[in-house]
């Protein structure tokens, strides 16, 4: 996360702007080449949420690894993130917009800085498919709650965490982390939403092996959606890709010669 220092020191290139949204901030951007790099916020006391910190560190993760093509579709994919409606005096004529939300403000505000096409994009669809797991989250501050959704069609024979999605009063800028992991999450290869569970979550090394340190909303939704990845056995406890295997058990009852049998198919 960038700290306090760092921001002291990257805002002198920076472009900043204020997002007049319910859940208000100070976007700054700095870029490389005509292209956005890095972001980060703040809010009006001068601080930063945990939460607003981790969500610019996988929107800049995107920003720095992607192809600008891919960068672009993601920005649409925010863009269309629902939230609390508001008018934005938008750059650089300063002409009001309404936009649907401060994850849509920002997408808008980055795809004009990276010279995108700034259409009205519709909502884009979650993916609902198959079974869907679900928890209610408590929100000690407002004593509301919301509900964490993770779809997991049978993808070749096993489910699969497919997208992620909020419902309930939940933080805003938690939607749009979700759509950022369900952007990775379609894909058959799963080193990219590995990076991010990874840059999401802090890992705390005990006797009794990993664990993470839960501090904040963002890191219990990536740790609950890690524990998806392992219960259907994509991902370890460490966020480590396992290979796609196959374990059949036999009756152990059954034997031959006093001997028990099973077999370890490996699929692909």
């Amino acid at each position: 996360m960038t700290n306090q220092n760092d921001i002291s020191t990257l805002a002198k290139e920076a472009w900043i702007y204020d997002i007049p949204s319910n859940e208000s901030c100070r976007l700054f951007l700095t870029e490389n080449n005509g292209m956005p790099e890095q972001v980060w916020f703040l809010n009006n006391d001068g601080k930063v949420t945990d939460d607003l910190a981790l969500f610019a560190k996988v929107l800049t993760l995107d920003l720095q690894q992607e192809m600008p093509n891919k960068v672009q579709e993601k920005l649409n994919m925010l863009a269309s993130v629902n939230g609390q409606a508001f008018s934005m005096a938008f750059p650089p004529t300063g002409e009001k917009q309404l936009v649907r939300g401060q994850v849509s403000g920002i997408a808008k505000l980055l795809q004009y800085r990276a010279g995108f096409p700034m259409t009205d994009t519709p909502k884009l669809r979650e993916q609902k498919t198959g079974d869907i797991w679900s928890v209610d989250v408590l929100n000690p501050y407002t004593q509301q709650t919301f509900t964490i959704k993770i779809s997991e069609p049978m993808i070749d024979g096993r489910r699969c965490p497919s997208s992620i999605w909020l419902e309930g009063h939940n933080p805003e800028i938690l939607d749009g982390l979700c759509a950022l992991l369900s952007a990775d999450m379609v894909s058959s290869d799963l080193s990219r939403i590995a990076i991010k569970l990874k840059s999401v979550l802090e890992p705390i090394i005990s006797i009794s092996g990993t664990e993470y340190r839960l501090h904040n909303f963002s890191s219990y939704i990536a740790y609950l959606l890690l524990g998806r990845y392992e219960k259907h056995f994509y991902m370890d406890k460490q966020i480590n890709i396992l290979s796609y295997r196959n374990v059949v058990s036999l009756d152990t009852k059954k034997s031959t010669n006093g001997r028990c049998f099973s077999h370890e198919l490996e699929v692909g």
